[in-house]
């Protein structure tokens, strides 16, 4: 029996990998912006899954950076220039400090089993 929950444990931790790789990919090759806090999005979409039992709050939360910070970045501003692609490095870097140190806050830094 440990060997089968070893190969499930492993499935599904590539599969939430793949899925991470494929939303990274997607959004870079679409939309071409960096994206550095996209693992926190990650995360917070976990624990909100974990702690709120599905209270769409990673939903919100995701709604609410695309809506203040990132829609910028999907219109075409001529001011912009080059500052297009350092506004979208420095608002995903910090973004993602952000997150992770409100998940440390709140959380803290143990492991949380549902």
């Amino acid at each position: 029996m440990l060997i089968v929950d070893i190969i499930v444990s492993g499935l599904m931790m590539g599969s939430f990998y793949g899925l991470m790789a494929i939303g990274l990919t997607l959004i870079f090759g679409i939309l071409k912006v960096v994206n550095f806090s996209h693992g926190e999005f990650f995360m917070v979409g976990a624990y909100a899954y974990t702690l709120l039992l599905l209270n769409f709050l990673g939903t919100l939360v995701g709604l609410a950076t695309e809506r203040l910070l990132m829609r910028p970045l999907y219109r075409t501003y001529s001011e912009w220039g080059v500052m297009r692609d350092e506004y979208a490095i420095i608002v995903t870097f910090g973004l993602s400090l952000f997150l992770m140190n409100l998940a440390n806050q709140i959380i803290g830094p143990y492991p949380f089993r549902g």
